[in-house]
This record gives C-alpha cells, structure tokens and sequence, in this order.
C-alpha cells in the first residue's frame, strides 16, 4: 500500500501542519534552543499547554497567535521570568534550568520586550552598560561609546552613542534595547511584538537589521500579529491557539496572509469589510477654526474645520506628530484649545470629557493603559466607568455591586475578553484583551459618535476583524465615526471620506471612490494640498507653472522651474554664509586647540581663519550666488514654494545650486 502524503489543503483542514518537515531541521544541524511539552498553569488560566518549540542557527522563527494565545508566555519561560510547571528547557543540546533572566543571559539568550525597558536621562551607552558588573569603580565613558559604536556598526545599526534616551525616536530606542542585548553576549534574541509602536519606515529598518544579525548566525524568535510581515521575514513559523500549538516548525515559504490567518483564528478571515451602501444623515460634530498647542506649547492645530454626519465613518490620515492626537484630545474635552467644536448644536470646546459624555461621546484613546483603563482596578469597574451613576448600576448614591458583576460578565462573553474572571485586573490582561475591554465599555452605550485612535493597533487578525465589523455595524446604525490611523489600507477599507492632516491642517478631504494611496500619501509628505488652496501660488508643489510668454529682454535671463527666485535682500546679505562658515571654523579650532592644551596654536590658528575669512570676501562674486536671507513678508512666488516643499520633503537629498 503507498504511503499517504497529506496535500497542503488537508493539513489546513485538519490542523495537521505540524507533519511538515522544517527545512532547517536535519541529521547534521542540531537546534540551539528547543522547549519540550512546556506547560504553563495561572491560576484559572493555561497559558501553555503541552508546546513545543525548535529553533536553529541563523533563522528567524515567527511565533503567531491571537491575543492571550500564551506567545509571550512561552517566551517568558525562555527567558526566566516564568518557571514552567513542567517541560524541559534545551539550549544549545544542554537540559537547563532559569531562576531568573540573568541565568538566561548567561546562557546567551535575551528578550527585546513590547514596552522598553531604559532610562529616559540616561545616554544611550549608560543604558546598554546598566547592571553590568564591570566596569565597578571608575567609569571610562569614551573607551564604552566606542565599543558600542562598533557593536551597533557590526549589525547595521546607525546611532549615537552619546544621545540622550529621550532624544531618540521610538525605532532608535528599540536598536538600543537589542544592542543592550547584544553587548551581553546574547545569540538568541527574542523581539516581543517588535514593530506593534514603529512606524512603516522604522518597522522596515528593523527588518533589515533582523536579517543581518541572521546573517550573522544568531537565531531570532520573532513574536508579531502582522503576517505581512512574517511572510516577508521569517523562515518558519510556530502557531498558538488558546495555549495549544496548532502548527510547528512550518516552512513560512509559499504560505498566503489567508492561510496563516486561518491557522491563527481557526476559521476564515474576512480581510475586506464591506459597508452598506446607507447614505450619512445631518451633520452631528462641526469644528470651526479649531487651533491647540502641543505639550510643549508649540503649535499644533491651525485652523481647522470639519464636518462629521451621522451614519459616517471620516478617517483621519496623516503621519504620526501632526496633530492628530491633539484633535482627538480637543474633540473629547482633554486639551484646551481655540475655536468652536459643534457637537448635537452645544460647544464642547474646552468642556469637561463628562460633558461630552452626556452629549452621546465615546472615545477609544490610543493609550490603553495610561488614558483608557485603569491598570490596577478590576474589569468590572473599568466597564462601568462610564455609567455608574446610571441604572441599573447605580442606586441612588450606592452602587448596585451585584447589577454591576452581572454587566461585566455579559460585556466579558459579549466580546470575548479572555480573563479568568471579571474580578481580574485590567494590567494582567494581554494587549488585545484590554483593548476589547475598552471597546466593550465605549461601545455598549449606544453613543452617537465614537472617536476612536488607532482602535487596531497591536491587535491580532482575528480582533481586528471584530473591531472593523463593531466600527462598520455602529456606523450602519447611525453612528458618526471618526476614525484616527496610521493604517493607509485600513482607512480606505472603513471610510466613507478621509482628510488628510499635515502640520496641523487638514490639507484636503476625499470621498472613498476618489482616494488612492498614492494621492493621500503626497497630501500626507505636503507636496500636495486639496483643500481649497491648491489654485494660489505656492500651495501645491503638483501645480503647472502658467504658460506666459516672457518678454524678449528677458528671455535670456529667465530661470528653470525649480530654481530660487532673486530675494530682495539688504547690501549686507552675502556677507551673512561666509560669517556663518568663519564663526563655525572658529569654534572648531578652538576645540582643537583645547584638546591639545595649547592656548598659542589657538591664537595663532583664529589669526590664521581671520585672514582667510576676509580673503574669501574680496574674491566672492556677490551677483554670481547670493545668499538667502530672510524673504520680506510678502506671498511666495511659485518658485519659492515648491524649493522650500522640496527641501521640506527630500531633506539632504536636496540638490544644492550647481547640482541640479
């Protein structure tokens, strides 16, 4: 009788993909890191049941799952922080046994977690060397910052050793937390949701710097939701369902989003919601020339006028820093601002968030933690934050305990909150959970418009469906819903119009049927504005110059589209870059001089850049390249606007005068 050879849609069907061999794993490659029937008990909870796991040099192994699926468990056992209540842990064809992360470490295995574990006034080199036991008495911070440049060198990471933690973005922070690995002596690294915070570009550099260290022999873990970007990283892939693993050790190659959304969820996942085709009613929110300052009192709103109708989702992209969150925080009474925000025909400017509340006001906050829940109470009292002054919660001026248990437990079935108990509390739930926990208590309330930020972020395949479908049914009921992401394809699936934010204006607004990438994300970058002010000289970087027939004279002299217009400027104008030059050469000698503790040679070398300063100023054709002042208070000509988008947007890739 043949031999049966179960087809890739069986295995899919049956849950069998752990019978596919792993292409990494043969007679003369043996795994550096392999957890045998790990099981992991909480109380009321099985993280872990009976899981295992193989990882082999040089690979990056994706570990996928839902929220609560016991990723991040299993990894935790790995690592030390927890201690399996049975299984075998095998690093490197050696048995072991962690107390702690410090004896993971040890053995070469590390852990870059979700939430970045540094110090915020600290330099980057301080924090690598943290809780290190050398050096112990005398600190030689030069001798550190040059071994971790090499360090950072060595894996493809760009960065300043000598930079302050809170100077850096938030994908530079993450390059320092696998750089402290990695000056451990750390060959298994494990990246805990590693681009749930980054931004495209960010999440992209990560990828590249992943794969180096592949490269380079170490082994990698990666735990992420985004099977986009586990198709595009990782070699094999372990899969979670409820603490179970539904697949082991599968080949990533040739598998589609579908197919490994299938197997996170177990059943089929719907990637394109569909609204109805149900027309927006009246206009419900109004915002007339709504302007904010940031938290550190720089502008961030100008001027800003919206409208949201009922039964309408209006998305909001834009990238992250330009003004998005100070809109949503104006919107739902946490930040002042000017100007008047319409909502049901009262002003809720500047108004209490329990006064948008009582107008129909729901709000998903971004930050799950430190906004929208609180950590430490339980997830009956975080659902009725909202409603405990109300029936049946509330009688009187006592709290009805047992109406109120009753109503989280229906919300906890209701949106499948995985919890032991509704008495748990709300900072021992997994990221996803506590984000239904959220939305479970903004959205049972039946409001009349829901502001919800970034309602998807860090949340797996199957949760995100179940968030897009609650948006899409409030939005069918008659919902007005304005909706914050970063997520360019999530917007244009959900949204009946998007506007476009860029340095705190909206740049323009666009129906579905007439939004593209492409368009949105030139608005987004500021080379292109829909807003009613593409038509006047010098907004819209797209706009075509008016043909107009230059006069013979001046023909001759007339410049290419792109070239600086001729600034009026005072006599003294030119003098002003080589000053700037001269004053900047000065100061670089004297440092060197003062590293060289010879006051003489300073002297004689400003003396030195003195004469040439002045000989540069005899030999300069002033008519030939001027400099570029300051332009008077006049609009800019065409011209000048698109150079000042251009250096705006390309930066240092800005061609200069002489290269174009």
């Amino acid at each position: 009788m043949a031999r049966f050879e179960p087809s890739l849609e069986y295995l899919y069907e049956f849950n069998l993909m752990s019978y596919l061999e792993p292409k990494a794993d043969s007679a003369t490659v043996e795994p550096v890191v392999e957890l045998r029937d790990i099981v992991l008990r909480f109380p009321g909870v099985l993280a872990n049941d009976h899981v295992n796991f193989k990882m082999y040099p040089g690979e990056i192994h994706a570990l996928l799952g839902e929220n609560g699926a016991g990723k991040s468990s299993l990894m935790n056992v790995l690592i030390g922080l927890y201690r399996p209540t049975s299984g075998q842990i095998i690093i490197n064809g050696e048995p072991v046994s962690f107390n702690s992360p410090k004896d993971a470490i040890a053995k070469g295995v590390g852990m870059v977690h979700q939430h970045f574990m540094l110090v915020q006034n600290q330099t980057v080199t301080e924090n690598i060397i943290l809780g290190l036991d050398q050096p112990r008495f005398f600190l030689n911070l030069k001798k550190y910052d040059e071994e971790v440049r090499q360090l950072a060198e060595s894996v493809g990471v760009n960065i300043d050793p000598t930079a302050k933690i809170w100077q850096l973005s938030v994908g530079e922070q993450q390059r320092v937390e696998i750089l402290k690995i990695l000056y451990r002596g750390a060959q298994i690294l494990i990246m805990d949701e590693p681009t749930a915070v980054l931004a495209p570009q960010e999440a992209e550099e990560l990828m590249e710097t992943l794969r180096g260290m592949a490269g380079q022999g170490k082994s990698i873990a990666f735990i992420s939701h985004k099977l986009n970007e586990v198709r595009a990283v990782a070699d094999r892939l372990t899969i979670l369902r409820r603490g179970q693993a539904t697949a082991e050790g599968v080949p990533v190659e040739g598998m589609s989003r579908e197919q490994l959304a299938t197997l996170m969820v177990g059943r089929e996942v719907i990637f394109n919601q569909r609204r109805s085709d149900k027309e927006p009613g009246e206009v419900i929110l109004k915002l007339e020339n709504v302007s904010a300052l940031n938290n550190k009192n720089l502008p961030a709103l100008h001027n800003i006028n919206l409208e949201l109708r009922q039964g309408e989702i209006l998305g909001i992209a834009g990238v992250a820093g330009n003004g998005q969150s100070e809109l949503v925080e104006c919107v739902t009474g946490l930040r002042s601002c000017q100007g008047k925000i319409i909502l049901n025909g009262e002003n809720i400017a500047n108004k209490s968030p329990r006064f948008s509340i009582a107008q129909g006001l729901s709000h998903i906050p971004e930050d799950r933690i430190g906004v929208g829940s609180a950590p430490n109470l339980s997830i009956t009292k975080n659902v009725i934050m909202k409603n405990y002054r109300e029936k049946p919660i509330s009688k009187h001026w006592q709290l009805d305990y047992k109406a109120a248990k009753t109503h989280a437990e229906g919300l906890k079935s209701s949106y499948d909150i995985i919890a032991p108990n509704v008495e748990t509390q709300a900072r021992k739930l997994s990221g996803g959970n506590l984000q239904k926990l959220i939305l479970a208590r903004e959205l049972s309330s039946v409001p009349q418009i829901v502001v919800a930020m970034q309602p998807t972020r860090g949340l797996d395949v199957g949760a995100i469906e179940g968030v897009q479908e609650l948006l899409i049914g409030r939005r069918d009921e008659g919902c007005a819903i304005l909706l914050v992401s970063e997520e360019l394809d999530e917007l244009m699936r959900l949204s009946d119009r998007i506007a476009v934010m860029y340095e705190g204006e909206i740049v323009g607004i666009m129906e579905d049927e007439d939004a593209d990438i492409q368009t949105i994300g030139l608005m987004m970058t500021g080379s292109l504005r829909m807003d009613g002010k593409e038509d006047l000289p010098g907004h819209n970087l797209l706009q075509k110059e008016p043909e107009t027939e230059a006069p013979a004279d001046e023909k001759a002299e007339s410049q290419p589209p792109l070239a600086m217009a001729d600034p009026i400027e005072p006599e003294e104008a030119p003098l002003q870059e080589p000053l700037q030059t001269f004053i900047d050469d000065a100061k670089t000698a004297q440092e060197e001089t003062l590293a060289s503790e010879d006051p003489k040679n300073f002297k004689q070398e400003v003396n030195e850049r003195i004469e040439k300063f002045f000989d540069s100023i005899e030999e300069q054709d002033v008519e030939e390249k001027p400099a570029k002042p300051d332009l008077p208070e006049r609009p800019l000509t065409e011209a000048e606007e698109k150079e000042r988008v251009l250096r705006k947007v390309l930066g240092d890739k800005y061609p200069e005068d002489g290269e174009k």
